[in-house]
């Protein structure tokens, strides 16, 4: 939804609550998503971004590669309307003619999979630790006596 939009929502779910958001409201968190920030600014209130989601943003930008890829597709023949540039088929579907010359460039980033060889040995071996720890009940239990040193309490 747009950022207008989502103001508009948060009015009317705090004013169920008798809460009106340019009085009773001093902050918000939300995401860094750019709808959200747009929405902070639409309001009178401090707004504050998530540290936790940028957090894990920031650690998948280092730990995995971005493979970028940029490809042409020519537009949908529902994005277009009746124009010169189309003529019908026997199937009365219109056919976008080859001298339209509408393309969407998409730039997709692939940040799944494939981790940064610097850090790839670590990470396998910081891994191949949990597993041990997790699916063996006897390493569990000799780990068990630390987290109920440290918390006061034996954690699953």
């Amino acid at each position: 939804m747009p950022a207008t939009v989502c103001v508009e929502t948060l009015r009317k779910k705090l004013k169920k609550f008798e809460i009106d958001l340019d009085e009773d409201i001093v902050a918000i968190t939300t995401d860094g998503a750019s709808v959200m920030v747009k929405t902070g600014s639409l309001v009178p209130v401090f707004q504050q971004l998530c540290y936790a989601h940028s957090l894990q943003l920031g650690i998948l930008d280092v730990l995995y590669k971005k493979n970028e890829s940029i490809r042409q597709e020519p537009i949908d023949d529902d994005i277009l309307d009746n124009s010169e540039a189309e003529s019908n088929d026997n199937d009365g579907r219109p056919n976008i003619s080859e001298n339209s010359g509408f393309t969407v460039e998409v730039v997709s980033f692939a940040t799944e999979g494939e981790l940064i060889p610097d850090f790839k040995d670590i990470i396998n071996k910081v891994r191949k630790i949990v597993r041990m720890f997790k699916c063996s009940p006897t390493k569990n239990d000799v780990l068990q006596k630390y987290v109920k040193n440290e918390f006061g309490r034996k954690i699953e």
